[in-house]
């Protein structure tokens, strides 16, 4: 006949426990035997760390009663949540020695006990090797259900008399705890309910933690109420010192301070010595030095930002970002800790976050104030200043005052202009532009010359052309003038105005010489700009018919000499004066 492994089984938890025998389901399997009793102390003397091990002793006996061989067996140890059947909650393989059939394993020794036992387990025990004569494996059955120690089903055992247990509530220097956790206090509420209490007992306990008191559901360190508990949800309590975190009603907040304030749900702040520091109300507005704040940021006194401040955005990106409004009522300082002005900024700044989002600064107050910015939709890349006037970032006229006139500086890639309008106009009308070359315009945003004027000049003083005769050399007197000037042809003319709409030419009919003819007579007065356009410096041309006058002249001062002659005829030219051409 077989030889079957018989167990008597003594399982201890944390103290010494026992456990129940395990009894056979079938024949042959191993018979209970008595449990020894277990050992434990009356008193506990000392508070060690829970070790997280459980010991289980057991003897493994043959089928017919008597010890096995000593020697080193091999067990499977597993803990299961169900007596028969289910799945291992957890396994370890140990070998073990046994000598007159008894064994002692430490569950945890292994692999570690990393199971919560917050609900009922049971063991099994599996012999899977050890000396010959035996048969394996073999599973110890029944499963043992693992029970507490007696003393861990007991009430609360104090250290000594300083802690108590009542009423399911637990009290540290007092008797009489109100709360899960009382800790010195002299006073009690009206009802007892779940928190934490620490130095609660009248007006001068100032000393003190409370969680969820009464109705309130508040964590409070330092203060005391009036009037006293019990308080209602919508209720308001006066502080003298501490913090204080609290829900009333529907809303909730937290309270850091020291003076006398009154406090209401819903808002967060943080005072001190009675003077207003910060204060967060339902709206998530914030106020510095003020109750009730209107926007976003709040800042009654000046206000120093020396990193990066957000208000109303999680990631600032620059000193201060304030994704609303905000109102200061001092100086205000970014990137300096000693602002002069209602704002000053120690480094750049930026208006818009990137290209294409051109914002505007409104300078001067009133309902026709001036304004610094950037339309590229409008007007290309650049700056702007405008009065009473500015474009969006979409492009989109902006005239606060549409009774009163408008005007605008340009300051572009290259080149600045200036427009004016009229009342609820945009400002269009081309006043100067100067280009990348330095050409002054004038009514024309193509100069071809250092000034060029697109309309009629009039003009009181004198226009001078430099002609000191300290800048000149190699002088030669002109000759030839009459017949040159001569050659020139006169002629009347209409600008093409449809052609050339940025020249603003005038639709009036206009005298004058062609460009080109004059530059066969006279090169020097013909003037060409970077596109082949000609144009005549009438000025220039005052030599030239100078020269021609008195050449004129002096044919008439001929004619008149040849008139006081006899026969017509002068002595020194034998022509008559029907000769003279």
């Amino acid at each position: 006949m077989k030889n079957v492994l018989r167990s008597l089984c003594l399982f201890n938890f944390v103290l010494t426990a026992s456990l129940f025998g395990q009894s056979p389901m079938q024949p042959p399997f191993i018979q209970p035997m008595k449990l020894l009793k277990p050992q434990i102390p009356s008193k506990i003397t000392t508070n060690p760390a829970v070790p997280g091990r459980l010991t289980y002793q057991g003897m493994l006996t043959t089928s017919s009663g008597t010890p096995v061989a000593d020697g080193d067996y091999n067990f499977t140890i597993d803990l299961f949540d169900v007596s028969l059947g289910g799945s291992s909650a957890w396994s370890d393989t140990l070998t073990l020695p046994v000598g007159q059939g008894t064994f002692t394993a430490i569950l945890g020794s292994g692999a570690p006990l990393d199971i919560v036992f917050n609900k009922t387990y049971y063991i099994q025990v599996t012999v899977t090797g050890g000396p010959a004569g035996l048969t394996y494996p073999e599973v110890l059955l029944p499963r043992a259900e693992l029970t507490s120690a007696p003393y861990a089903l007991g009430p609360w055992a104090p250290k000594d008399s300083n802690i108590f247990f009542s009423g399911g509530n637990v009290g540290i220097g007092t008797s009489n705890p109100v709360t899960t956790l009382t800790v010195n206090s002299n006073g009690s509420f009206v009802s007892p309910t779940p928190g934490i209490l620490v130095g609660m007992g009248g007006e001068e306990a100032l000393r003190e933690i409370v969680v969820g008191r009464n109705d309130q559901n508040s964590i409070a360190l330092g203060y005391y109420t009036f009037p006293p508990p019990p308080l209602r949800m919508d209720d308001a309590y006066l502080i003298t010192r501490g913090l204080h975190l609290f829900t009333l009603g529907s809303g909730g907040g937290i309270d850091i301070s020291s003076g006398d304030f009154l406090s209401r749900a819903g808002m967060i702040r943080m005072d001190v010595n009675n003077f207003i520091g910060v204060h967060i109300i339902d709206s998530a507005k914030v106020g510095i030095g003020i109750m009730s704040p209107s926007n976003k940021l709040s800042v009654h006194g000046n206000a120093d930002v020396s990193g990066r401040f957000g208000i109303g955005v999680t990631t600032p990106t620059n000193s201060l970002s304030v994704n609303g409004s905000a109102d200061f009522s001092g100086n205000v300082g970014i990137g300096t800790t000693t602002p002069g002005e209602r704002l000053t900024i120690g480094g750049s700044m930026e208006v818009g976050t990137g290209a294409g989002d051109y914002q505007h600064v409104r300078i001067g107050g009133g309902n026709s104030s001036g304004y610094l910015y950037g339309s590229y939709p409008k007007y290309g890349d650049g700056i702007h200043l405008g009065y009473n006037y500015f474009a969006d970032a979409a492009g989109n006229n902006n005239i606060p005052n549409t009774g009163g006139g408008t005007s605008r500086l340009s300051l572009g890639y290259g080149s600045i202009s200036m427009y004016t309008g009229g009342p609820n106009t945009e400002p269009f009308i081309l006043g100067i532009f100067i280009n990348g070359f330095g050409q002054v315009g004038v009514g024309t945003t193509s100069p071809s010359q250092k000034l060029s004027v697109a309309g009629n000049i009039c003009y009181t003083g004198s226009i001078g052309a430099c002609s000191d005769v300290r800048y000149k050399k190699e002088i030669t007197t002109l000759s030839l003038n009459l017949d040159k000037v001569a050659s020139l042809r006169p002629v009347s003319y209409y600008w093409r105005t449809d052609e050339f709409p940025e020249q603003n030419f005038s639709a009036e009919e206009q005298i004058g010489l062609i460009a080109q003819e004059v530059e066969t007579v006279y090169p020097e007065v013909v003037l060409t700009d970077k596109n082949g356009y000609k144009s005549v410096d009438y000025a220039r041309l005052t030599p030239a018919l100078i020269g021609a006058i008195k050449e004129l002249r002096q044919q008439i001062e001929e004619l008149k000499a040849l008139l006081n002659t006899p026969n017509g005829k002068s002595k020194d030219d034998p022509r008559s004066i029907g000769g003279l051409k």
